[in-house]
């Protein structure tokens, strides 16, 4: 038994060293999972604080765009309203131009037929009509009537064809 037991005191230092690395192993082994498990805590609060400050954040800027929206929505009504009022109002002009229309064009007739016509008037009275004119076209269709006028002198016939001459209308001037 001696000899077990000098065998033993003989690797008591190796079993011990032994002993030891493996309680070490053990305690770093507990040490490493404690510590895994504060990393895996510690990373799991900040993602979550950080999903928190995004969903803070996201929740403010909806509750923005809501109030937003609520404008926007109230000024398209508002646009909505005012826009049936234009439209009211624009038939109702339309109408009263329509009927404003109507009453002038009924008054017109009849200044109209109050109105002598043309042939009524001397040759001389249509050249005079003629050099009043502006647009060349009424002027032209004046100076015609003048030739054709069953009261025309050769005298008016000169002052057209000479009017008629002055604005280019050759065949005319030469007819008069």
């Amino acid at each position: 038994m001696n000899q077990v037991f000098e065998t033993f005191i003989e690797r008591l230092p190796g079993a011990v060293a032994i002993l030891g690395i493996a309680l070490f192993s053990i305690y770093m082994f507990k040490e490493y999972k404690a510590v895994r498990r504060e990393t895996a805590e510690s990373v799991k609060n900040y993602v979550n604080m950080v999903i928190g400050d995004m969903t803070a954040s996201l929740q403010a800027q909806l509750a923005r765009l809501e109030g937003i929206s609520t404008k926007q929505e109230m000024r398209l009504k508002e646009i909505d309203k005012l826009y049936v009022m234009f439209n009211d109002d624009l038939n109702l002009k339309i109408q009263e131009v329509s009927k404003s229309y109507g009453e002038v064009e009924m008054k017109f007739g009849q200044l109209k037929a109050a109105i002598p016509s043309v042939d009524e008037f001397s040759a001389r009275d249509i050249y005079g009509l003629a050099q009043m004119q502006d647009d060349p076209r009424t002027r032209t269709e004046l100076c015609a009537k003048i030739l054709n006028h069953p009261d025309s002198r050769s005298r008016d016939l000169e002052l057209a064809g000479d009017m008629m001459r002055q604005s280019f209308r050759n065949s005319l001037a030469l007819a008069l």
